[in-house]
């Protein structure tokens, strides 16, 4: 299991502050690997503790019991529309889409998510999967990595580039 990740992707991961070798029940775990973020578990502690100090944790804190207290009062809304989400997803799912292909993409938006900080970067369906004039597929040529702020102003529209 030490060498799962490394085995299966065929290139060896370092940590991005001490150049350690990350080895699955070593010094990281699968699920800090799989979400691109090449630190040993000391590094990844010490970062957590200087993210800790210079961010205001209780504006966070306060945002987080809103949404959660939200997302409370109206679960049967929150299930309908993350249902209609993935069922679209997979609905427009081609069987010929190259899924590692699909899956790099998604990766490479997590790596620079993780240089230039979370959520700054988002994969976009150029046509979308559940627009109102045309419906596109969950496939490699549809998807782009783009900034969340122009994603989020696109929003469920096709833009004739």
């Amino acid at each position: 299991m030490a060498n799962f990740y490394t085995q299966k992707h065929n290139e060896l991961k370092y940590c991005n502050d001490c150049t350690d070798l990350l080895t699955i029940g070593g010094n990281t775990s699968e699920p800090l690997l799989k979400k691109s973020d090449y630190r040993c578990l000391p590094c990844r502690r010490a970062w957590d503790r200087a993210y800790d100090a210079r961010s205001d944790k209780r504006v966070r804190v306060e945002d987080n019991v809103r949404k959660r207290q939200w997302k409370k009062d109206n679960k049967g809304y929150v299930t309908y529309i993350n249902n209609i989400q993935r069922c679209a997803k997979i609905e427009r799912t081609v069987s010929w889409a190259n899924l590692t292909i699909i899956r790099d993409i998604y990766t490479e938006c997590a790596a620079m998510n993780a240089r230039h900080g979370g959520g700054m970067y988002h994969v976009d369906h150029i046509i979308p999967l559940q627009g109102k004039l045309v419906s596109g597929l969950h496939v490699e040529n549809n998807l782009r990595i783009i900034l969340a702020k122009d994603n989020l102003t696109k929003s469920n529209k096709y833009e004739v580039v």
